[in-house]
């Protein structure tokens, strides 16, 4: 299977939402543009430099609501992504390693365990 930035991203791509490397153009941290402070971007089409992954989306997702709402209601966005991303990796027939990570490599685990 193969991941690709495919055609359907010129809608944004090719306009001005868009940086030089054609992703919507967003602060990493509060999600919202860098020039239309009523646009924010969340998954795959966003700048944000983390993994393109379901995990990312699930993450940015409620800082994309709280974020939003401040700005509705005229205060400061408090919430902040963190560059939260995963990977599951196979190791073995039956055994997988969920790789969590964020921003700068740091090491983001959700399991209520400590899993190394």
């Amino acid at each position: 299977m193969l991941g690709l930035h495919v055609p359907l991203y010129l809608f944004y791509a090719e306009s001005s939402l868009a940086d030089a490397g054609g992703w919507v153009d967003v602060d990493k941290h509060t999600l919202q543009h860098t020039k239309y402070k009523n646009v924010f971007s969340i998954g795959d089409c966003n700048s944000c430099p983390t993994g393109k992954t379901a995990a990312k989306v699930a993450a940015e997702s409620g800082i994309l609501y709280n974020n939003i709402k401040k700005v509705m209601a005229g205060k400061e966005m408090k919430k902040r992504y963190n560059g939260y991303t995963s990977c599951p990796l196979t190791v073995g027939d039956d055994k997988l390693v969920l790789a969590e990570f964020g921003y700068d490599g740091a090491i983001l685990e959700t399991f209520p365990f400590q899993s190394s």
